[in-house]
């Protein structure tokens, strides 16, 4: 088997869309994979949907199957041993907690992915967030367990990101703070009471995208959000349940220069500090930094574009999925 061979996928998957799973079948999708999905979510079509208990034969022929946590991932995991499946199959954990979903996954499956790998970094210097930061002590050892037997697969860009930014919208929007306030994100509802305060010309502040997944005032709030993010100049990002959040991504596929607490997680090919993105630890740090860079325009498109060229280079939706395969291929043939 070779990473070209690895065509024909399985992928069990939870019944409501889900953010990693739907990025890695936009990725493998533009790779030429055949997928044969457990449900009708997620970027999947109506002629890669295959109900579960119709699957075996299709798990059986498969190259690989990928099985992702979340809703429903015991009666997956039961079927996949059930029928001897085990072996050939690629865990991937897209959960928002640093700590596995299913800690026996290190001892069932030949490859683990996981979302919220946290790095060294962030257990040694905690920074603004994510609110359900590790202590030091079990942060060190569950880094050490992770660098032994997994491999970080955090978000990625995917095609739809890109709608709006190619189009010449003008960047008429200074900052953009879109931070979903939930009564648990407490540093989010700060950070939204700050831009408020600074009360800057032509900002926008507050969620854009509003309403339940696939329906269709979503859609029309999520494009409606996209177009904001293709006219701003500056864009705020913060951790909610996890330190990756869609929004991380969403800001740097669309040329703004994208504000965040300096990343927790590892992932392949990372972004540096000040020259992807501008990085900030408490809310003095960022009102100060937004408030240069509002007014250093050569720099911050400077900034704003080395980091868009930096995720178009290794954190499409294509590029992740294609990280995946090279990450299996690598594994399974050691």
């Amino acid at each position: 088997m070779t990473q070209i061979s690895i065509k024909k996928i399985v992928c069990l998957m939870p019944p409501h869309y889900d953010f990693l799973c739907a990025t890695v079948i936009d990725g493998l999708k533009q790779l030429g994979c055949r997928l044969y999905c457990s449900e009708r979510v997620s970027n999947v079509t109506e002629k890669e949907y295959i109900p579960l208990k119709d699957l075996l034969p299709y798990c059986s022929d498969c190259d690989i199957i990928l099985l992702f946590s979340n809703t429903g991932y015991v009666n997956r995991r039961k079927f996949l041993a059930e029928n001897n499946l085990l072996n050939k199959t690629v865990y991937v954990d897209g959960s928002d907690p640093s700590h596995l979903e299913d800690p026996s996954a290190f001892n069932t499956f030949n490859i683990c992915f996981k979302r919220e790998f946290p790095s060294l970094k962030s257990i040694a210097k905690p920074s603004a967030g994510p609110e359900h930061i590790l202590s030091p002590i079990r942060g060190l050892k569950r880094y050490l367990t992770y660098r032994r037997n997994m491999l970080p697969l955090p978000f990625a860009a995917e095609r739809t990101y890109f709608r709006y930014n190619k189009k010449n919208m003008g960047k008429d929007i200074n900052v953009s703070c879109t931070l979903i306030s939930k009564s648990h994100h407490l540093e989010r509802n700060k950070i939204n009471d700050l831009i408020r305060k600074l009360n800057v010309p032509n900002s926008v502040v507050g969620p854009v995208s509003t309403g339940r997944y696939l329906t269709e005032s979503y859609d029309k709030s999520k494009d409606e959000y996209f177009k904001v993010l293709a006219k701003s100049k500056i864009s705020i990002s913060h951790p909610g349940s996890g330190f990756d959040t869609g929004r991380f991504w969403e800001i740097l596929a669309n040329k703004a220069l994208l504000f965040s607490p300096p990343i927790q997680i590892r992932m392949p090919h990372p972004f540096i500090e000040f020259k992807h993105f501008i990085p900030y630890n408490s809310m003095a740090q960022l009102k100060n930094r937004l408030l240069y860079y509002l007014n250093r325009e050569e720099e911050r498109k400077m900034i704003a574009n080395e980091g868009y060229k930096h995720l178009l280079k290794y954190h499409t939706s294509k590029e992740r999925a294609k990280y995946l395969l090279d990450m299996t291929f690598q594994k399974l043939n050691k």
